[in-house]
């Protein structure tokens, strides 16, 4: 083998080598990125872009107590529960004011400037009936989680079976069992038929 042939053959050697060299380091960093990226996706709630992650809502139960003697024997009990951002549509809405046309019997509503009005949704809601109800009640609301502000409201018909009585509380839930106690209900007072 002459010298040109030696040269020749160190050369293909040595760029053989070279190319190696460079596809398993492209190999060491692809496997390192790919590692970082499923890491990544693990770490986000749900899997994949923690951008597209859905919130995982902490289920919250709500106690509280009633007197069972303020309510009518026929009572169908209403408890409803608003989130936070059905508050922030009734903060929002207040701001407007609104008025009834008795001649056209048709409502209007004005916002100040900046405000526009917002349609309310309709929030978690239950029924008891008489035969159901208890002194403590617990209810489990699927709006709310913990950390989020929440307005619960509840109403029924009154012991005189005319007037109407409803109570409420507005809070933070803290934890994932709240419980509230007994809650005060304010009553109507209308004037009602004498029933005998």
């Amino acid at each position: 083998m002459n010298n040109a042939q030696k040269v020749s053959n160190s050369g293909f050697l040595l760029a053989g080598a070279l190319f190696l060299s460079v596809f398993v380091t492209s190999c060491s960093n692809a496997k390192e990125s790919l590692g970082t990226q499923n890491a990544d996706e693990k770490s986000s709630p749900g899997g994949g872009n923690g951008d597209d992650a859905q919130p995982n809502l902490s289920p919250v139960s709500i106690t509280f107590e009633i007197d069972k003697a303020q309510f009518s024997p026929s009572v169908l009990l209403s408890i409803s529960v608003k989130s936070a951002a059905d508050i922030k549509i009734d903060e929002n809405n207040r701001r407007c004011s609104f008025g009834y046309d008795v001649a056209t019997k048709k409502e209007s509503r004005f916002c100040p400037s900046g405000v526009d009005y917002i349609e309310p949704k309709i929030p978690w809601s239950i029924s008891i009936p008489a035969a159901e109800l208890k002194e403590s009640i617990t209810v489990l609301p699927d709006n709310i989680r913990v950390g989020e502000e929440y307005n619960l409201q509840v109403s029924g018909k009154s012991n005189d079976d005319c007037n109407h009585a409803s109570g409420g509380h507005q809070g933070i839930a803290e934890s994932a069992k709240l419980s509230l106690g007994k809650l005060s209900f304010a009553s109507t007072q209308m004037a009602c038929a004498n029933k005998n």
